[in-house]
């Protein structure tokens, strides 16, 4: 349970972030948050996600597919549509922030080597604060249809 207890320690770390003004450390620990999420479904199913040499990436929206695959025999009617595209949801905001990871942390290389265009806060300033928002909140909604399906899938093996 340790993924989904850090994961939302990551979500909180994001939402405070963003109360503080820094969209860089807004996404970044949103992005944490989603990953770490994911992998405890993954980890809860059973689904492998390292990688060659075993890696483990950070990465691994490709992997939602094949777990709602394992979960959809046993989702009731009502929910199937709900959750298959919340799953979706959390691998497309995976798969975006994970892309961006360098530059939320480093900003943008410059021409030359240690040559920086515009760090991480400059670049992620206020013009990102509605993105920011709408990802904090997706992440919300992501960790918890994950903790709710980890949550279920735990108590059905006690």
């Amino acid at each position: 349970m340790s993924k989904l207890e850090d994961a939302y320690k990551r979500l909180a770390a994001a939402e405070d972030r963003l109360k503080h003004l820094d969209y860089a450390g807004t996404l970044r620990e949103a992005q944490a948050c989603i990953e770490l999420s994911v992998k405890a479904l993954l980890d809860e199913l059973g689904i492998d996600y390292r990688g060659k040499r075993d890696r483990i990436p950070h990465d691994v929206s490709d992997l939602v597919p094949k777990a709602f695959e394992e979960l959809k025999d046993r989702l009731e009617d009502y929910e199937y549509d709900l959750i298959r595209l919340d799953l979706a949801r959390a691998a497309v905001l995976l798969r975006m922030l994970t892309s961006i990871a360098g530059f939320l942390e480093y900003g943008v290389a410059g021409r030359e080597p240690k040559e920086v265009l515009a760090g991480a806060s400059e670049t992620f300033d206020s013009s990102f604060r509605e993105l920011a928002e709408a990802v904090v909140r997706l992440a919300r909604i992501s960790h918890g249809r994950i903790r709710d399906l980890v949550m279920r899938k735990t108590k059905r093996n006690a």
